[in-house]
């Protein structure tokens, strides 16, 4: 039995067998009772088409769990100019706070300025079918089979001052990018902070005391493991504090 430090109310029970939890604590923990082992924190989807163009594709992220936080979402994938492929993820009831369009160049992804190739959005990107646990990938042109970059189902967790985000990217090659450091070129597995602002010394390679970063450039690149092998980079153009874990 735990009790909260402040409120001084019991919001966690264990049996004696340790099959069943039981919350009763308010804000922000789900009521709820359980025999099974259920993860609360990890939020799943099932995917409805919303709108279907040439170079975009609108999708609506409903909600499959039981839990009180976060929101369905509106996932809109499309087809910019230089083989640039832009996925939005947005909470229709407008709670998170967005990278204004004026501080960027808004026009950079005009999917009605004619192209001067037939490619359409499809041909880079596949999501997931109706009805069926949300997925995206971005694969080589015409070429699902070799897959630079994946989303599942169970990696987004999105609520109004939360967000994160699992990828997988298929690649055996070095990875580089998120801001200038002191440190290895390439990237490291560790934890990478890209909001250096009144940080004195910020950890940029996942172990302590760090180095000192000079940039905030949620931004990396590296070549695509089979196919045309080219290289390819990943912006994360999001206004939040980050931490960007890198596994390999």
């Amino acid at each position: 039995k735990a009790t909260h430090p402040i409120s001084g109310k019991p919001f966690l029970k264990l049996s004696g067998d340790l099959s069943t939890i039981q919350f009763d604590e308010t804000s922000n923990i789900v009521y709820g009772k359980t025999g099974k082992d259920i993860n609360y924190c990890v939020k799943s989807y099932t995917v409805t088409a919303k709108t279907d163009t040439p170079n975009q594709k609108s999708f609506t992220l409903k909600r499959t769990d039981l839990t009180s936080n976060g929101f369905d979402l509106l996932l809109t994938v499309s087809l910019c100019p230089d083989s640039i492929v832009r996925v939005k993820i947005d909470d229709p009831a407008g709670k998170r706070f967005y990278v204004p369009d004026s501080s960027v160049n808004s026009k950079f992804c005009d999917v009605t300025a004619k192209r001067n190739d037939e490619a359409t959005v499809a041909d880079f990107v596949t999501v997931s079918a109706d009805g069926s646990a949300f997925s995206l990938q971005i694969h080589e042109f015409q070429n699902p089979d070799n897959v630079y970059f994946k989303i599942n189902d169970d990696s987004l967790i999105m609520t109004e001052y939360y967000l994160n985000l699992n990828v997988q990217i298929n690649t055996n090659q070095k990875i580089y990018g998120l801001g200038e450091r002191v440190t290895d070129f390439f990237l490291k597995e560790g934890i990478y902070t890209t909001w250096a602002m009144d940080q004195t010394d910020p950890i940029d390679d996942g172990k302590p005391p760090g180095k000192n970063i000079y940039g905030t450039h949620p931004v990396f690149f590296t070549r695509a493991n089979t196919g045309s092998k080219y290289h390819w980079g990943m912006l994360n153009l999001n206004a939040n504090a980050q931490d960007t874990k890198v596994t390999l």
